[in-house]
């Protein structure tokens, strides 16, 4: 149920570039916000380095656009991909449910991002509790 939207860019051949979107509930400290999760990013590796991936982050935010989403958050292998796109790098714990060990885990994830969608406040150094699992 946390699922928003998709995005998907296609050509003759086939599918080329897909994204995710996801929405939450999430908290730090006293501050409870609605979050976006983007995932599932991928450009098939022939259309890579040709702003694929810039196009598929711009067009869920757009989605993302008409409702309340203060932030978005992503998890990067290669963070630089997504600095252009207004990423910046997460320095804040995360708490979040692990999947894979049915528990709860906390840490701070070195690819993690994110991007400020309002300026009523800024994120600082305290735990961001996610409220659920990773994507």
């Amino acid at each position: 149920n946390e699922f928003f939207c998709a995005v998907i860019v296609e050509n003759d051949d086939g599918i080329i570039a897909s994204g995710l979107a996801y929405t939450r509930a999430m908290r730090q400290g006293s501050y409870n916000f609605t979050a976006a999760i983007i995932g599932n990013v991928a450009v098939k590796s022939s259309y890579r380095g040709q702003g694929l991936s810039k196009v598929v982050i711009g067009q869920l935010e757009q989605a993302l656009a008409p409702t309340d989403v203060a932030y978005s958050f992503l998890f990067a292998y290669e963070t630089n991909v997504y600095q252009s796109s207004g990423y910046s790098q997460l320095e804040s714990p995360i708490r979040y449910f692990d999947t894979q060990k049915q528990n709860w885990n906390q840490f701070v994830y070195r690819g993690g991002m994110y991007k400020a969608h309002t300026s009523k406040r800024t994120l600082n150094q305290k735990v961001i509790e996610f409220g659920g699992c990773v994507y």
